[in-house]
């Protein structure tokens, strides 16, 4: 696997797993893990009770495309809204000036 997928794959897994592995499985991903250590909050025991039940539905709604450069390996230009809690990502709305997709006014 090339080190180009497996920085996509580990976005993947940072995005989606942020919030279905705790709700799934009871427990943080490993790289979410190593990254966040102590500032991700704890299970309590009456948390995983409540999940042991599983899910009935899961939803998930998808507003908004970005162009991602990890920069937990390489080097990204310091920006509003990077952190640790994001995965170490750079999102951008645009690549060399040219929009992801036309533009939606609300």
């Amino acid at each position: 696997m090339s080190v180009r997928v497996q920085k996509m794959s580990m976005h993947a897994d940072l995005k989606a797993g942020r919030f279905l592995d705790p709700l799934i499985f009871g427990k943080y991903q490993r790289k979410m893990r190593n990254i966040l250590g102590s500032t991700l909050p704890e299970f309590y025991r009456s948390d995983l009770s409540k999940l042991h039940k599983g899910l009935d539905f899961s939803g998930l709604n998808h507003y908004a495309n970005f162009y991602i450069q990890e920069c937990m390996f390489s080097t990204c230009e310091p920006i509003p809204g990077t952190s640790r809690a994001e995965g170490f990502i750079k999102q951008r709305t645009e690549k060399d000036g040219i929009p992801i997709g036309d533009l939606v006014t609300l």
